[in-house]
């Protein structure tokens, strides 16, 4: 992370509370979000935007006609692009840190890694795409699929892997927005303009799955939800409460190593 030049705290030390990513309303969002969901169609009837029901009694006709179309097609394939950047931007600072600057570790390289492996990897991918089962939209009855709708919330533990919930490539998208969470202590400017940069990429990826019929809407959602969720929890863990061995320059504890430059997130 940046230290800031000009009288500003370096990352790790402490900050009021005020001051950390916040967790309980947009989890709350999430939730109200979840609630309205179940509650009505709208999962179908914006999926229903995208489907060419004609498809349903003259199969000459593609059900999602936009799906290997240009924008949609090469946002498909390029979505996952950025989130491989940033990873390896990441694993590029860790080893740097690890056998150059060494014996300091590199916290905002392990902060990406961490946000990455656990919150597209293992949790929207490994442990909800490949357990819930949640039938796609092109895979459902109502767009002339074979099994029936199931609403945001019910899963179908017998149901093939690389299910509906959540959307893996919106998730990849949306982890664009996880250095906004680092820079949040020390730059704001940044923080922002990566959040609403990974918002926006997400958001556009997101959309891409719709047109495709690949995921409902509230699999989008919640794929932004835990990326943002994940990454503020361990935002808070490495930068405000730090328990890692600290970056050159960096404060540990009341010292500061001397003679080092200053950490910073970006070069």
């Amino acid at each position: 992370m940046e230290n800031e030049a000009r009288g500003g705290k370096s990352v790790g030390e402490s900050r009021p509370a005020n001051h950390r990513l916040p967790l309980a309303w947009p989890a709350a969002l999430l939730v109200v979000f979840s609630i309205l969901t179940w509650l009505t169609d709208s999962d179908l009837q914006v999926a229903s935007w995208f489907f060419d029901g004609r498809s349903l009694t003259d199969k000459q006709f593609n059900p999602w006609p936009h799906s290997q179309v240009t924008p949609w097609y090469e946002i498909y394939h390029a979505g996952v692009y950025p989130a491989l950047a940033l990873a390896l931007w990441a694993i590029g600072r860790i080893v740097w840190g690890w056998f150059v600057a060494k014996p300091y570790h590199d916290r905002p390289g392990w902060f990406l890694l961490a946000a990455l492996v656990i919150g597209p990897g293992l949790i929207v991918n490994v442990g909800l795409k490949d357990h819930f089962g949640r039938p796609r939209p092109y895979e459902v009855v109502e767009f002339g699929g074979t099994r029936p709708f199931l609403r945001l919330g019910v899963a179908d533990w017998g149901g093939p892997h690389n299910s509906s919930f959540p959307s893996g490539h919106a998730a990849a998208a949306f982890f664009v927005m996880t250095p906004g969470l680092a820079y949040w202590l020390t730059n704001r400017r940044r923080a922002s303009i990566w959040l609403v940069g990974g918002l926006i990429w997400g958001s556009v990826m997101g959309m891409t799955r719709l047109v495709q019929g690949g995921h409902f809407l509230s699999d989008v959602v919640w794929s932004a939800g835990l990326v943002y969720l994940v990454g503020a929890l361990l935002s808070r863990m490495i930068f405000v409460a730090p328990a890692l061995p600290v970056v050159a320059g960096e404060v540990s504890g009341d010292k500061r190593d001397a003679g080092q430059p200053p950490s910073r997130f970006a070069a």
